[in-house]
């Protein structure tokens, strides 16, 4: 199956794009921390927006596991969950 640099399938609404496009987010699992998802297949890039630290960082994993993935300012996220 042919990925983009951020492991995005090809029939994922973000394939190719830089441009993050959310297709699911939640702001209840962690107070003051909203977790946008890109694909609806896990694994998936997950960004972790925090209201709290006004910080702004990236993970890849199951959607299931994202209040407990680890995430850096990497948006390229080579390594698989």
């Amino acid at each position: 199956m042919q990925k983009d640099k951020f492991g995005r399938p090809a029939n994922s609404i973000n394939y190719g794009l830089e441009k993050f496009t959310a297709v699911e987010w939640d702001s209840t699992t962690t107070p003051g921390v909203t977790y946008l998802r890109g694909d609806y297949a896990d694994p998936c890039v997950i960004k972790r927006i925090d209201t709290v630290n006004h910080t702004i960082k990236w993970g890849k994993g199951a959607w299931a596991n994202r209040a407990s993935l680890n995430y850096g300012n990497d948006r390229i996220l080579n390594v698989e969950a």
